[in-house]
């Protein structure tokens, strides 16, 4: 089945396009669009030049989903979508657009992810490892090995 997910963060939206089997997933496409949207929020709500730039981002990405055969997608959107007081009616507007569905994670499930995506890589051992996402909103550190993580904590930034 091919797939896609969407992390749209603070600084950057990431878009992976993969096939996925009983054996794993192989990459057919990995898009990364600087977007520092945490800097569109005056207020505490996204500008309209930002809910501009977020939009025109997000339908190419449908685009090239579409253009892959993507059938299967993830989207998820983190700290910026976390404080910004219009990010639902923007989301509305992303679905009504281009039929992507967002959903706004919280720190806690975004340490999940990100502890999930390092034990899937795996680099993790039996000893314990501090893992730590510093991203454009919200720092992540998670303490876990390969057998399940013991503690995760979301710093807002």
């Amino acid at each position: 089945m091919r797939i896609a997910v969407l992390d749209l963060g603070t600084n950057t939206f990431h878009l992976i396009i993969a096939d996925s089997s009983e054996k794993g997933y192989d990459i057919v496409r990995r898009k990364r669009v600087f977007m520092q949207i945490g800097r569109g929020i005056e207020d505490g709500y996204f500008t309209s030049q930002c809910e501009l730039r977020i939009l025109s981002v997000i339908s190419e990405f449908s685009r090239q989903m579409r253009e892959e055969g993507v059938e299967y997608s993830l989207a998820v959107g983190t700290s910026a979508f976390r404080r910004a007081e219009n990010a639902f009616q923007i989301l509305d507007r992303i679905l009504e657009s281009t039929g992507i569905r967002v959903e706004i994670i919280s720190g806690a499930e975004e340490a999940v992810l990100i502890y999930e995506g390092v034990r899937f890589g795996g680099l993790l051992g039996e000893g314990l490892s501090l893992l730590m996402d510093i991203g454009g909103g919200s720092t992540e550190f998670i303490i876990g090995n390969r057998e399940g993580f013991f503690w995760r904590e979301s710093f807002e930034m």
